[in-house]
């Protein structure tokens, strides 16, 4: 997987350890602590550790607009049936600086990551259930719900559980809607 590439508009490159100041203030907005899971942790410690844990994974990218870290997609290999990590299988993660939502920008990311992942390997990503905006970005990627889940803690959140197996026909079509897009905007 290239570490290294570039959207229309954003940057995006393997995160490390250097990110960490802009990371940080990344998932400090409460918005951002709240659907990562860091809103859950109260102490400071734990939480510089889970960011050295995220800057350091060998599938976590930050998304840089003119330079700046505005959000992150992560990767972490799936635990199998045999509690044995799954190389078929990776759980994503995502999050954007809120000042930036809802402006495509991480439908383009999300779509030039994942047509960088190799074939034959199934992603799996998790939404609350009153996240309606990236309930439909995932459907927009061809994510397909499989399940939803109550968390009695905290506040018996809810969480849709979605997954799209990523094959040549899914790289195809996503090329193909790059192109498409891309040429509506040069007419």
């Amino acid at each position: 997987m290239v570490e290294n590439f570039a959207t229309n508009h954003l940057t995006i490159r393997k995160l490390q350890m250097t990110d960490f100041d802009d990371y940080y203030r990344l998932i400090s907005y409460p918005e951002v602590a709240a659907g990562t899971g860091f809103s859950l942790i109260g102490n400071q410690k734990m939480i510089e550790e889970a960011v050295k844990g995220q800057l350091q994974a060998p599938r976590s990218f930050g998304l840089y607009l003119a330079d700046q870290l505005i959000g992150a997609v992560l990767f972490f290999t799936a635990i199998g049936e045999d509690h044995l990590p799954d190389p078929f299988r990776v759980e994503m993660s995502y999050f954007l600086e809120p000042t930036y939502w809802h402006q495509g920008l991480m439908t383009e990311a999300l779509t030039e990551i994942l047509a960088q992942l190799p074939t034959q390997i199934t992603v799996t990503a998790a939404a609350f259930s009153d996240n309606l905006a990236s309930i439909a970005l995932l459907k927009k990627l061809d994510f397909k719900q499989e399940t939803q889940i109550h968390d009695p803690f905290p506040d018996g959140i809810s969480c849709c559980l979605f997954q799209v197996k990523l094959d040549n026909r899914f790289k195809i079509c996503h090329f193909r809607r790059i192109a498409l897009h891309f040429l509506q905007f040069k007419s």
